[in-house]
């Protein structure tokens, strides 16, 4: 006696040989319709996505492993240094490092060097130390506190002025800050949700592509509930029906189009030959599922790029694993580099011939810096197709001859002067 098979999603249609595979092959010679071959495109676009989603999110988990045991300690270490190299300037400066009296052109180079110091200290750790506050309150003409205070003042008016968001007066430092602006963030998109998913707002032809979608993926759901429930089973198969009812549920919960019709395949209610027969109507509002879920795996996949991008020195147009790890073998040596150079600047710092030359090499460099800073400024406004050089026809009248104003940034060889 032949067991009867469950119902299926697509009506009483015998079920043909079965297929693990979702692609619907081609019947009696028949060419595919415009649907099946739809149907067949999106699942092969979705499985390429998924596999390359499974692929980053593998590297992920190795690539925060050497970011914990790789390149934090080494941001950790140069925030000690730099932190030990700022008390060094303090001591030289108060006459308790070595006793040697320090000119007035040498105190000046120090004194900025100490400030330019603090600075980036600030920028780089979470948690400035209180010495170095401390330091940098008696050689700066404001405060830390005060200068964090303006700073989280100018923020909350460019929040205001961008986004219409008023944050809290007690967000006085930037963690805080940070806090506050992504709660009311999160906030704000909620309402803006909210506003746009209201009735009426969706035109009417969306608004039923939606519902079609949303009833295709329950009616799957059902069948499947209702076939994979565990009480509906003998004791032994109770485990292999849970796990298939829990994939059920997160399935649907991600609206997961691909995954329910595979636990369709495991649960034996529906095979290749039943998607060949489903009417096209029906896989129309499958498609419009795969289309939706196609969407949110690239948009997955775009906001991993983004968050690669963020933190990379150089970042290709195309990205990868392994151009992420070869950019992030970049990152350390750079990090090493900076390393050893504060522990060499430690070190010259403690001898007075050798912390002449470095302060003058360091107030020369600052001056090339900034020189290079003016150039690119000058270029941007009055090189050719620069800022003011568009806008200049704005403010001519268009019969006078104007004389395009450029200029061609010189950088200084090594070694030259």
């Amino acid at each position: 006696m032949v067991s009867k098979r469950q119902a299926d999603l697509f009506g009483d249609l015998p079920p043909p040989a079965q297929s693990r595979d979702l692609r619907i092959s081609r019947q009696h010679s028949a060419p595919l319709n415009k649907a099946q071959s739809a149907f067949n495109r999106l699942l092969g676009e979705i499985e390429r996505l998924e596999r390359k989603l499974g692929e980053w999110h593998e590297f992920e988990v190795t690539h925060q492993k050497r970011v914990a045991t790789d390149l934090v300690p080494l941001i950790r270490q140069i925030g000690d240094e730099r932190c030990r190299l700022i008390l060094l300037c303090a001591a030289i400066l108060d006459g308790e490092h070595d006793g040697h009296k320090v000119k007035n052109t040498e105190r000046r180079r120090l004194a900025e060097l100490l400030l330019d110091l603090c600075h980036v200290y600030f920028d780089d750790v979470d948690e400035a130390a209180s010495e170095v506050i401390a330091v940098y309150d008696r050689f700066a003409e404001r405060s830390w506190s005060d200068e964090q205070h303006e700073q989280m003042a100018t923020l909350r008016d460019e929040a205001y002025e961008l986004f219409g968001m008023e944050l809290p007066e007690d967000a006085d430092d930037m963690a805080s800050f940070e806090a506050a602006f992504k709660a009311m963030a999160e906030e704000h998109e909620e309402t803006l949700e909210d506003s746009t998913n209201r009735p009426g707002k969706q035109d009417s032809k969306t608004g039923a592509a939606a519902s079609d979608i949303k009833q295709a993926l329950r009616e799957i759901f059902r069948k499947l509930a209702s076939a994979l429930h565990p009480d509906r089973g003998n004791d032994e198969d109770r485990p292999r029906r849970h796990e298939l009812m829990q994939r059920a549920n997160e399935a649907y919960e991600r609206s997961d189009l691909v995954e329910l019709l595979k636990l369709q395949l495991d649960a034996d209610q529906i095979d290749e030959g039943h998607l060949a027969a489903v009417s096209q109507t029906t896989l129309q509002d499958y498609n419009r599922v795969l289309r939706q879920q196609s969407s949110c795996l690239k948009a997955e996949l775009e906001e991993i790029d983004s968050r690669f991008r963020m933190v990379m020195i150089d970042a290709p147009r195309t990205l990868s694993p392994e151009v992420v790890v070869a950019d992030f073998d970049v990152a350390l040596r750079q990090a090493e580099q900076a390393r050893d150079q504060l522990r060499s600047d430690f070190d010259k710092l403690q001898v007075p011939s050798k912390r002449r030359v470095l302060l003058r090499e360091y107030e020369q460099e600052k001056r090339d810096f900034e020189q290079v800073e003016l150039d690119d400024l000058e270029v941007l406004l009055f090189g050719d197709d620069g800022l003011l050089d568009e806008m200049t026809p704005f403010f001519e009248p268009p019969s006078k001859t104007r004389k395009r104003a450029t200029k061609t940034r010189r950088r200084k060889k090594p070694g030259r002067k």
